[in-house]
């Protein structure tokens, strides 16, 4: 099974600019309001900050019966280590929004993981509320023989 290792930072307030040590850095990062992940994206040259704010999560949120208020977001930025495939992030962001329900400002809701299979995704350090430390796809492996 291959795997892709995310190394999570503690959070930053939504209106705070990116950190200069992720600025250029390809990473995810992954929006919590209310206590919630709503949101999960890549950010790569922009910072996590620039990309987060193309967002609208105005609508989407309301849909839920909640008021946007981005004084109370905060954003949690995860990095990768130089010796995984780059290419494996978009893979890593396709299974955390597949898997977690909560992600409800994400454009495209995955019905079914589209990425690498069989993949697992490890988070450590500081990672977002409701993050499990191992998601992965397919959820169960059987070896037959």
């Amino acid at each position: 099974m291959e795997e892709f290792v995310l190394d999570w930072e503690a959070p930053i307030p939504f209106k705070e600019p990116t950190p200069p040590r992720f600025s250029g850095m390809p990473g995810l990062y992954a929006i919590v309001f209310e206590n919630e992940i709503i949101y999960i994206g890549k950010a790569e040259s922009q910072g996590s900050s620039a990309r987060a704010r193309q967002h609208d999560f105005t609508a989407c949120l309301k849909d839920q019966g909640k008021i946007w208020d981005a004084s109370k977001a905060i954003r949690y930025f995860a990095t990768f280590s130089n010796d995984q495939n780059s290419a494996r992030i978009d893979d890593a962001e396709k299974l955390l929004v597949f898997k977690l329900p909560t992600t409800i400002c994400n454009q495209i809701l995955w019905r079914k993981y589209k990425g690498v299979i069989p993949f697992k995704v490890i988070s450590q350090g500081s990672r977002p509320p409701g993050l499990p430390e191992v998601i992965q796809y397919p959820y169960l492996i059987l070896k037959i023989g």
